[in-house]
Protein backbone atom coordinates (compact mmCIF):
# COMPACT_ATOMS: atom_id res chain seq x y z
CA UNK A 1 0.00 0.00 0.00
CA UNK A 2 1.23 3.93 -1.33
CA UNK A 3 0.67 6.92 1.31
CA UNK A 4 0.59 10.21 -0.41
CA UNK A 5 1.95 12.70 1.85
CA UNK A 6 0.68 16.04 0.70
CA UNK A 7 2.74 19.12 1.17
CA UNK A 8 2.54 20.91 4.44
CA UNK A 9 2.51 24.11 3.34
CA UNK A 10 0.60 25.60 -0.27
CA UNK A 11 0.94 28.48 -2.13
CA UNK A 12 -2.97 29.81 -3.57
CA UNK A 13 -3.82 32.86 -5.84
CA UNK A 14 -6.42 35.31 -5.53
CA UNK A 15 -9.11 34.04 -7.64
CA UNK A 16 -9.70 38.18 -8.80
CA UNK A 17 -12.89 37.13 -10.40
CA UNK A 18 -14.71 35.59 -7.60
CA UNK A 19 -13.50 38.34 -5.04
CA UNK A 20 -13.88 41.57 -3.62
CA UNK A 21 -11.80 44.45 -2.08
CA UNK A 22 -14.57 47.38 -0.77
CA UNK A 23 -14.03 49.88 1.46
CA UNK A 24 -16.55 52.10 3.15
CA UNK A 25 -15.66 55.85 4.86
CA UNK A 26 -18.48 57.85 6.93
CA UNK A 27 -19.52 61.15 5.44
CA UNK A 28 -20.34 63.64 8.15
CA UNK A 29 -20.38 61.17 10.65
CA UNK A 30 -24.25 60.38 9.36
CA UNK A 31 -23.59 57.69 6.55
CA UNK A 32 -21.14 55.65 4.83
CA UNK A 33 -19.81 55.97 0.88
CA UNK A 34 -18.87 52.67 -0.22
CA UNK A 35 -16.10 52.04 -3.25
CA UNK A 36 -14.49 48.85 -3.81
CA UNK A 37 -10.83 48.33 -5.77
CA UNK A 38 -11.57 46.64 -9.26
CA UNK A 39 -7.47 45.42 -9.16
CA UNK A 40 -7.12 42.69 -6.50
CA UNK A 41 -3.97 40.46 -6.65
CA UNK A 42 -2.44 38.40 -4.03
CA UNK A 43 -1.50 35.24 -2.39
CA UNK A 44 -2.20 33.11 0.53
CA UNK A 45 0.89 30.72 2.14
CA UNK A 46 -1.27 27.89 3.66
CA UNK A 47 -0.16 26.05 6.43
CA UNK A 48 -2.73 22.70 6.62
CA UNK A 49 -0.88 22.41 10.20
CA UNK A 50 -1.41 25.84 11.07
CA UNK A 51 -4.69 27.49 9.12
CA UNK A 52 -5.46 30.42 10.90
CA UNK A 53 -1.87 32.10 10.82
CA UNK A 54 -1.18 31.27 7.42
CA UNK A 55 -0.31 34.36 6.37
CA UNK A 56 -1.83 36.26 3.24
CA UNK A 57 -0.13 38.98 0.77
CA UNK A 58 -3.14 40.78 -1.09
CA UNK A 59 -2.09 43.85 -3.25
CA UNK A 60 -4.77 46.43 -4.23
CA UNK A 61 -4.30 49.14 -7.25
CA UNK A 62 -5.44 52.05 -5.76
CA UNK A 63 -5.89 53.35 -9.89
CA UNK A 64 -8.92 50.90 -10.15
CA UNK A 65 -10.71 52.69 -7.53
CA UNK A 66 -14.54 53.45 -8.47
CA UNK A 67 -17.05 54.72 -6.14
CA UNK A 68 -19.70 54.68 -8.28
CA UNK A 69 -19.98 58.03 -8.97
CA UNK A 70 -17.40 60.35 -10.56
CA UNK A 71 -17.92 63.30 -9.22
CA UNK A 72 -17.60 62.67 -5.61
CA UNK A 73 -13.94 63.37 -5.31
CA UNK A 74 -14.57 67.11 -6.58
CA UNK A 75 -18.13 66.92 -4.22
CA UNK A 76 -16.67 66.25 -1.25
CA UNK A 77 -14.05 68.81 -1.60
CA UNK A 78 -16.23 71.43 -1.32
CA UNK A 79 -18.00 70.09 1.21
CA UNK A 80 -22.83 71.10 1.09
CA UNK A 81 -21.99 72.85 4.50
CA UNK A 82 -25.03 74.09 6.63
CA UNK A 83 -27.78 71.59 5.05
CA UNK A 84 -29.42 69.58 7.20
CA UNK A 85 -28.90 65.79 6.71
CA UNK A 86 -30.05 62.68 8.17
CA UNK A 87 -28.47 58.83 7.43
CA UNK A 88 -30.01 55.51 8.11
CA UNK A 89 -28.67 51.89 7.04
CA UNK A 90 -30.84 49.02 6.64
CA UNK A 91 -29.94 44.94 5.85
CA UNK A 92 -32.64 43.27 4.32
CA UNK A 93 -32.97 39.25 2.92
CA UNK A 94 -34.82 37.90 0.33
CA UNK A 95 -35.23 34.95 -1.95
CA UNK A 96 -34.45 35.33 -5.13
CA UNK A 97 -37.33 32.69 -6.42
CA UNK A 98 -39.75 35.14 -5.34
CA UNK A 99 -38.77 36.77 -8.09
CA UNK A 100 -38.72 34.62 -10.90
CA UNK A 101 -34.97 33.84 -10.49
CA UNK A 102 -35.26 30.24 -10.33
CA UNK A 103 -32.05 28.89 -12.60
CA UNK A 104 -29.60 26.80 -11.17
CA UNK A 105 -27.32 23.85 -11.50
CA UNK A 106 -26.13 21.28 -9.11
CA UNK A 107 -23.02 21.05 -7.98
CA UNK A 108 -20.65 17.49 -9.00
CA UNK A 109 -19.75 17.91 -5.24
CA UNK A 110 -23.30 18.36 -3.54
CA UNK A 111 -24.99 21.62 -3.21
CA UNK A 112 -25.99 24.32 -5.56
CA UNK A 113 -24.09 26.79 -7.80
CA UNK A 114 -26.39 29.78 -6.83
CA UNK A 115 -27.88 30.74 -3.00
CA UNK A 116 -31.58 31.45 -2.74
CA UNK A 117 -30.92 34.15 0.13
CA UNK A 118 -30.12 37.28 -1.50
CA UNK A 119 -29.15 39.99 1.46
CA UNK A 120 -29.81 43.34 0.56
CA UNK A 121 -27.85 46.44 2.50
CA UNK A 122 -28.67 50.17 2.58
CA UNK A 123 -25.87 52.83 3.67
CA UNK A 124 -28.05 56.11 3.03
CA UNK A 125 -27.93 59.63 3.37
CA UNK A 126 -30.75 62.77 2.86
CA UNK A 127 -30.63 66.43 2.52
CA UNK A 128 -34.18 68.02 3.85
CA UNK A 129 -35.85 69.74 1.22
Amino acid sequence: MSTTVLPQTSTWNIDAAHSAAEFKVKHMMISSVKGRFAAIKGSLALDAADVPNSPVAPSLDSSSIHTNDPQRGAHLSTAPYGNIRVGLAATAKINRKDFGLTWNAALETGGILVGDEVTISLDVQFVKA
